[in-house]
């Protein structure tokens, strides 16, 4: 996915990386609580404004990725493909999510799982990650806009949605990741198809 974008994108991109590498390390080492901003700006070999400037906060060094702009993106082909009278948009969202999940989970395993542990015993990061999943169910709500007539309809599709994946990979981390997370995500959507 990295090769797609232009070289610009793709440096910043790599910087956010390394910084958040440097930074996650830090958390686990010391805890997040025991670690400034200054420290990982130090560990990573930037500055202090280049973390603000990337990463908006303490917080988003560990909640920081990219992915909710391909998942978005891939709900709304899975959306198009589909026929216009046989439109099934949680059916296009669970195709989209296991796409997506493949495409990353191989390379970033581990740094999901560690991120997904920060979070779970940081209560800074779990209220900022509520804000998060808040940001991807908005995002959720205009890719289903076109597709899902009736804004409770739609609005009520983005919050399950958003929900059914914070409870997978929550599910997934409690796990310690014995099972693929495509595995688990599958098996919540099929869940929550036979409530």
């Amino acid at each position: 996915m990295i090769a797609q974008l232009d070289g610009r994108t793709r440096k910043k991109l790599k910087l956010m990386t390394t910084i958040q590498d440097a930074a996650i390390a830090l958390f686990k080492k010391r805890g997040f609580d025991a670690v400034t901003v200054e420290d990982v700006a130090k560990a990573a070999d930037v500055g202090v404004a280049t973390i603000f400037r990337n990463f908006g906060s303490k917080e988003g060094l560990v909640l920081w990725d990219d992915y909710d702009p391909a998942l978005l993106a891939a709900i709304a082909r899975h959306l198009e493909a589909q026929p216009a009278r046989k439109k099934r948009p949680l059916e296009a969202v669970v195709l989209a999510v296991v796409e997506e999940v493949a495409a990353v989970y191989e390379n970033e395993r581990t740094r999901i799982l560690t991120r997904a542990d920060l979070i779970a015993r940081t209560p800074a990061l779990r209220n900022a990650a509520r804000l998060g999943t808040h940001s991807l169910r908005e995002g959720l709500e205009r890719v289903l806009e076109p597709h899902v007539f009736g804004r409770l309809h739609r609005d009520l599709l983005a919050a399950v949605i958003a929900s059914t994946l914070e409870v997978a990979v929550e599910e997934w981390r409690r796990s310690r990741a014995k099972v693929a997370l495509d595995g688990i995500l599958r098996s919540a959507f099929d869940t929550l198809e036979r409530l």
